[in-house]
């Protein structure tokens, strides 16, 4: 048996990361991971007595090539004699009606269907084929956005899944660099697909990919290791600190501003996060610091910290409308803040479509030079994507389910005759998309 199978089976063991028996479901997409895990697993199943069913997602975000995919990772399964369970979800529609980004969106429709699959498989382990180097890429990326602490702990051996708590995800590869699995595959003569997104140097992603982690490597040739251990470390801590956490929410002491910081900072965690409130760096610091002040987390909801440490998260009801705008110049590059969010922009020939997170494309010459940045106002109306005329952006707001207090917060971008090309959770503008004519497009992002 070759090392990389030695490798994996020994982590699976050691991790308990699968039964010894029974069904096992395998994420496959048909790249270069996913297909080594597909003939490792294959190779190792025998032994344990695993019965290995394939399960692929068809975005349906690449068109064309994600139906490629699917053609090349069902016969790859049925070649081997397995089950292959297949499924495609609207990730547009889900973004409009959930205000979601494209990327966290097919990470939700994904995952469900993933849940899905492995409860008619009778399966409780989802095998998936993340990496050291996908886990020392998410370490970077995340240190670059100024993510502290819980968040720099990276993607954990096994968890829980998103979709459903029952079932828990694996990770036999989070110990294998990216170089081994290309070796592996070269040596054992494994097809896969090539995904184009993965060499586009503009995704930061795929920058610390190519340019930094290189670049690092030189440096250090260690380096994806021990980012690897960095990350795993960091989780075991947060996990300590979690417990201790959860333990002094549940006693009910009122010592909070003798704790250590680090405890103080995981307790505020946990709360916001019970409360479903995002838990940035700066919000956690800011009600650890000021005790009894109000801070303002969406347009809807505030948060105050009491002396003991307990959170007070209250809903907010406007009804008034928010009158702030900026105007925004696209004759070349740049960036501007509004509200809450920096807004940047660039232009690019020949454009082509790629589901990245905060981010839409447009036919620049249909938006023009400017552009108004500004909230939603009484009377607008707007056309979606796939609409054949505009509509009262009320309606489409409550068609996607949006608060009444936020949808007075939801940005709106506007061409200079006032003719809406986007709306913050909704889908773009059916008179600015890219057509096969376009030949200058806007790529339109966004970050908190």
């Amino acid at each position: 048996m070759n090392s990389l199978p030695q490798s994996v089976e020994k982590e699976i063991r050691a991790r308990e990361l699968l039964p010894e028996s029974g069904s096992v479901l395998l994420a496959v997409s048909g790249g270069l991971d996913s297909m080594v895990l597909l003939h490792v697993m294959y190779l190792l199943a025998p032994q344990h007595g695993w019965k290995l069913v394939v399960a692929h997602f068809n975005h349906g975000l690449l068109e064309i090539e994600s139906d490629l995919d699917q053609s090349f990772v069902q016969p790859a399964a049925g070649h081997r004699g397995l089950e292959c369970a297949t499924d495609s979800g609207d990730v547009r529609g889900w973004v409009a009606e959930s205000g979601r980004s494209v990327e966290m969106a097919a990470r939700d429709l994904r995952h469900r269907f993933l849940a899905k699959a492995a409860r008619e498989a009778g399966a409780d382990r989802i095998v998936l084929a993340h990496h050291a180097n996908d886990q020392a890429e998410l370490f970077l990326l995340r240190l670059l956005r100024g993510i502290n602490g819980q968040g720099l702990g990276g993607m954990k051996w096994q968890n829980q899944s998103p979709a459903d708590p029952s079932l828990r995800l694996a990770r036999p590869f989070l110990g294998t660099s990216r170089a081994e699995i290309e070796s592996y595959a070269t040596s054992q003569r494994i097809e896969y697909r090539e995904d184009a997104s993965n060499s586009d140097i503009r995704i930061l992603r795929n920058r610390i990919r190519h340019e930094v982690l290189p670049l690092l490597h030189s440096i250090e040739p260690e380096i994806e290791n021990r980012l690897v251990r960095s990350a795993e470390t960091l989780a075991e801590q947060a996990d300590a600190l979690k417990v201790v956490a959860r333990e002094w929410l549940e006693s009910r002491k009122e010592n909070f501003d003798l704790l250590p910081v680090a405890l103080q900072r995981t307790i505020l965690h946990e709360q916001l996060i019970s409360a479903t409130v995002e838990p940035t760096f700066q919000l956690i610091e800011d009600l650890r610091l000021n005790c009894q002040q109000i801070f303002s987390v969406t347009p809807a909801r505030n948060v105050t910290r009491e002396k003991t440490g307990r959170l007070q998260v209250r809903e907010i009801e406007s009804r008034s409308f928010v009158s702030d705008q900026v105007t925004i110049s696209f004759h070349t590059a740049g960036s501007v803040r509004f509200s809450e969010r920096i807004y940047s922009w660039i232009l690019t020939r020949h454009p082509t479509f790629e589901p990245l997170q905060n981010t839409e494309l447009f036919d620049a010459r249909q938006i023009g030079e400017l552009a108004t940045l500004r909230y939603w106002q009484p009377g607008d109306r707007f056309q979606p994507i796939g609409f054949s005329s505009p509509a009262k952006l009320q309606n489409l707001f409550t068609s996607a389910k949006v608060p009444a207090a936020a949808k007075r917060k939801r940005a709106v971008g506007a061409i200079a005759d006032g003719t809406i090309f986007w709306v913050e959770g909704l889908r773009i503008g059916e008179l600015f998309k890219v057509t096969p004519s376009t030949e200058i497009g806007l790529r339109w992002s966004w970050q908190s």
